[in-house]
């Protein structure tokens, strides 16, 4: 019984490792039809850098490197 428990707790803990490990923060930038994603804790300056006027960056959970914003855009 006590084999049971420890062999779920450790495969509940393997899945729990390999999903924190997948979780990946970035940024997609949207240029009228076109999309970009960036990836990692640089991802907001690397689409803001591509960015235009009128563009749109998405971001998901997760720190970024601090950027000023000088451009127009939206960024949700």
């Amino acid at each position: 019984m006590k084999k049971n428990l420890l062999s779920i707790v450790a495969l509940c803990c393997t899945v729990a490792a390999a999903a924190q490990g997948t979780d990946k923060i970035g940024a997609i930038l949207q240029h009228g039809d076109d999309s970009s994603v960036y990836y990692g804790s640089t991802g907001l300056r690397q689409a803001y850098d591509a960015a235009v006027d009128g563009d749109v960056i998405t971001l998901s959970k997760g720190t970024f490197d601090p950027v000023t914003i000088e451009k127009s855009v939206t960024i949700y």
